[in-house]
């Protein structure tokens, strides 16, 4: 199974499609796999293979304001060892989400807003980005039908690099349309524990100080999208990949992208277990003096000394390269099993996306519609999200339960998903519940896909 080319249309005319989807692409077999696990899902089963189709109508009932979220990281960067097929969501997943949405709203008699939004990282280029993974293709393409599709960069800064992600600069940006909100979750927070000092909360290449104003004691603030809180519908769409820091990106991971600003992210805590922190396994000198010399590049950000963080940068790769091989645990700002931090800023975003009501305040009943969608044509093994290798997997998925969705994808990727923190903590929570841990795992044909290699610091932590 392949990407097909723009505009990504289906392999064939299906029924319902009539009259919306005229031309067609015979080997476009994604087109029919997102259809195919939306008929196994069994939504609308009782008309499936007729004209009366309409999978996605119990979504986009009453929905005035849908947002697509998919996970749109950056743009292909030099350094980096993987493709841009890995590295985000193509947009061939996306037209046939969109088809069967504007199929649900036309037999619902509806024109819903709809938008396909996300905050890429600071230093994605947008445009660059859309183009290499055929989104920009495919908007032009229903704007061209005079179909209404916004592509939101929800970004408010852009930051400029070299090829090796120094950053040499900083943009404002328009964000979201809609602005952003501040949501204080306060002790609802999974950061805050009741008599616990300070944490040292930190996100590298970000200001440690404004992170740390953000989350501290009872204060837990996150920036969320305007736009995504003013939804009645979010389609997740995630990406099959491994992820440093977390163990593995998926739905659950990927709405942290519904928060516009890093700076109210916590990924890790400065230090080692040692002195209270998870940014290393061991804090010895060998991780304080490369946290050292990046905090000083980050300070002195000027082109004359891009070739020095280049070299500087490699032999520190090197090293770790070489400290893995003589057994040593490494990890450096958080990506390791130790992370007691990202998971908790995980689980803080889903509690927003499903309670938060559009001025930001939480309820105990979810506020919005959540489906997801998962694009693992080809995934990412190893390093991720964006320092691993592409893994061609061949899976698509749909589904309505975020932890049952995650915990399967996890299983499928060769993993157990009771060793992935943010997907084992809802089968212990109490309180706000968005979905449930599945008993037992039965997947026909999951020993074909193969088995991805787990990210560095996650050596023998994974697998089930």
């Amino acid at each position: 199974m392949r990407y097909a080319s723009a505009p990504f249309s289906p392999d064939k005319v299906y029924p319902e499609l009539a009259g919306l989807c005229g031309e067609t692409d015979a080997g476009n077999l994604v087109y029919a796999g997102v259809r195919d696990t939306m008929q196994q899902m069994g939504w609308d089963a009782a008309h499936f293979g007729t004209a009366q189709w309409n999978p996605m109508g119990h979504l986009v009932a009453g929905a005035q304001r849908i947002v697509i979220k998919p996970n749109l990281v950056l743009h292909r960067v030099g350094e980096l060892p993987c493709s841009i097929e890995s590295l985000v969501v193509h947009a061939a997943v996306l037209r046939p989400i969109v088809d069967y949405v504007l199929l649900a709203a036309r037999r619902a008699g509806t024109t819903p807003k709809l938008a396909i939004a996300d905050t890429p990282l600071q230093s994605a280029d947008f445009r660059q980005l859309c183009e290499e993974n055929g989104l920009l293709a495919l908007v032009t393409y229903y704007r061209e039908k005079g179909i209404g599709l916004d592509l939101f960069d929800l970004r408010f800064e852009h930051a400029v690099i070299n090829d090796h992600f120094l950053i040499l600069q900083r943009v404002p940006l328009p964000g979201d349309p809609q602005g952003a909100r501040i949501v204080d979750l306060a002790e609802g927070s999974e950061h805050f524990r009741a008599g616990q000092g300070k944490a040292e909360f930190s996100i590298q290449d970000y200001d440690d100080e404004a992170t740390r104003g953000n989350h501290s004691g009872k204060v837990q603030r996150y920036k969320f999208s305007q736009s995504i809180l003013d939804a009645d519908l979010v389609i997740n769409v995630a990406k099959l990949k491994c992820h440093a820091k977390a163990g593995v990106t998926l739905a659950l991971k990927n709405i942290v992208g519904a928060n516009v600003s890093k700076d109210y992210l916590p990924h890790f805590r400065s230090g080692g277990p040692q002195n209270g922190g998870d940014e290393v396994p061991k804090l010895s000198w060998y991780p304080r003096t490369v946290r050292n010399l990046r905090n000083w590049f980050n300070r002195n950000r000027r082109p004359y000394l891009a070739p020095l963080h280049r070299i500087l940068k490699k032999v520190a790769y090197r090293v770790e390269s070489s400290r893995r091989q003589l057994g040593y645990e490494t990890g450096f700002g958080g990506a390791w099993y130790g992370n007691d931090t990202l998971w908790r800023t995980i689980v803080d975003i889903n509690r927003i996306l499903y309670f938060a009501d559009r001025e930001g305040c939480i309820h105990d009943v979810p506020q919005r519609k959540v489906a997801f969608f998962l694009d693992g044509v080809v995934g990412m093994q190893g390093d991720g999200p964006l320092k691993g290798t592409d893994l061609r997997a061949g899976v698509l998925a749909c589904g309505d339960d975020p932890v049952e969705f995650d915990a399967c994808s996890t299983y499928l990727m060769g993993f157990d998903p009771s060793k992935v923190p943010h997907i084992a903590y809802w089968g212990r929570a109490a309180g706000l519940k968005i979905g449930a841990l599945p008993q037992s795992f039965d997947f026909p044909g999951a020993e074909q896909i193969p088995a991805f290699h787990e990210p560095s610091g996650w050596k023998g932590k994974l697998r089930r």
